[in-house]
């Protein structure tokens, strides 16, 4: 394993904008009069134009929770809300707008938390900050994108972070980077007693961040650790994995950190031969990756990881997440997870996974340790070109899917059998 040392680059927290107090916006319901979204065959309702998302699975159901007036880029989940059951849904889209969307009653509500300079390209939520003594647990949102104007426009790029204060207004803390940041993940890879997030894009390093508060006044500061990284494209997505993180990148390579005593190590960049565009991680599987050529495979743990192509599309790929949505689906070698993914094309995806042991003959004449197979079914489909997706639990629907695109729309893809009651 080749070591890179853990070392900022000038920047430090006092460098990251002070916080900025930002207004909060009541929650208005956004979804109550939305049409049930119809089921239709999938041999019928995956090919042409449609004018409303369909559901190609009778297994699946899809609700409309927001529809937005322009392009979303990115969509997480986190608990945001203490006072509302379930996990909440967080949206940006390319005016720079953060959108909070929230179970009310039987609905969905909506409230724009942030409107910022620059278009935001993706979204995460953590638990970067403790909780005060005597309020409830509540999660932070870390938006990445454009400092100012559009992603494709090459200027400076921005990390900006959003906690909740007391008073419920949303403050943010913000970072520029020398490029535009594309890709980000929250969770604990083991720097601080609570989550930390990784963050990368055109430029050539990896953003490692951590939010403090201060002793005195109670102010929320940012950290940031630079990595510099090894001769790869513009890095588009990022996951956190056991012990550090994976990045994958639009000239085709992966590479993975891991955290030693005192620095980051890496090892030798994978070559997949597409460009990269997500990436998702599990511990009992491996590497998730979706690329601009369609294709969909899992690059195997273990000394001797195998690559396994899962599908091969004609229109990009712009998810990769790993759940367990379909209960149906019980494979002890996948721990009964599912790899799931988005497109161009307006589809959702669900591949089954199994195992497969032994070797495959390539065309070369060479053999090929075969790690995982899939079974493919298209589950929902919407109007246009879909550009993210994220796991979450949301209240009454449980485990779910939640996709974003073109079209403005936010979708929450879940199991019929999978529902269940809101809590109390």
């Amino acid at each position: 394993m080749e070591r890179t040392p853990h070392s900022p680059r000038g920047w430090s927290a006092r460098d990251a904008a002070s916080a900025l107090i930002l207004s909060s916006l009541a929650m208005t319901a956004c979804a109550a009069s939305e049409p049930e979204i119809e089921v239709v065959s999938a041999s019928s309702g995956s090919k042409g134009p449609i004018s409303a998302p369909v559901v190609l699975d009778p297994g699946y159901a899809a609700e409309l929770v927001y529809r937005c007036d322009v392009r979303v880029n990115g969509v997480a989940t986190g608990e945001l809300d203490p006072e509302r059951p379930g996990e909440e849904i967080v949206a940006v889209d390319q005016l720079g707008r953060v959108h909070l969307i929230a179970r009310v009653g039987d609905s969905f509500g909506h409230q724009v938390i942030a409107s910022t300079s620059g278009e935001l390209v993706q979204v995460a939520v953590g638990d970067l900050l403790p909780s005060a003594p005597g309020t409830p647990a509540m999660d932070e949102i870390v938006a990445v994108g454009a400092h100012h104007g559009k992603e494709d426009d090459g200027g400076p790029g921005i990390v900006r972070v959003f906690h909740r204060e007391k008073s419920g207004h949303w403050a943010e803390t913000s970072y520029l980077t020398p490029g535009l940041v594309h890709g980000v993940a929250v969770g604990d890879i083991g720097l601080t007693e609570h989550d930390q997030f990784v963050c990368a894009g055109f430029f050539p390093q990896a953003l490692v961040g951590t939010l403090t508060t201060q002793v005195k006044g109670g102010a929320v500061a940012m950290g940031i650790g630079a990595i510099d990284l090894p001769r790869i494209g513009n890095v588009k997505g990022v996951a956190l994995t056991e012990e550090g993180f994976v990045l994958a990148a639009d000239d085709g390579h992966s590479v993975e950190y891991m955290v030693l005593p005192g620095e980051f190590g890496h090892q030798p960049p994978v070559q997949h031969g597409s460009p990269l565009s997500r990436v998702a991680y599990s511990k009992e599987i491996g590497v998730l990756l979706a690329d601009d050529e369609g294709h969909l495979r899992i690059l195997s743990t273990g000394p001797s990881p195998t690559s396994s192509l899962l599908e091969s599309s004609e229109d990009r790929l712009r998810g990769a997440v790993f759940m367990d949505i379909d209960p149906g689906s019980e494979g002890a070698e996948a721990q009964g997870l599912e790899a799931c993914s988005v497109g161009y094309d307006g589809r959702v995806r669900v591949v089954d996974l199994s195992r497969v042991d032994g070797k495959q003959p390539e065309s070369s004449g060479q053999s090929q340790a075969i790690g995982f197979e899939g079974k493919l079914r298209h589950v929902a489909r919407d109007t246009d070109k879909l550009h993210d997706l994220r796991a979450g639990d949301i209240a009454d629907f449980g485990p779910c899917l939640i996709t974003c695109g073109d079209s403005g729309h936010v979708l929450l893809i879940h199991r019929k059998d999978g529902k269940v009651a809101r809590k109390p």
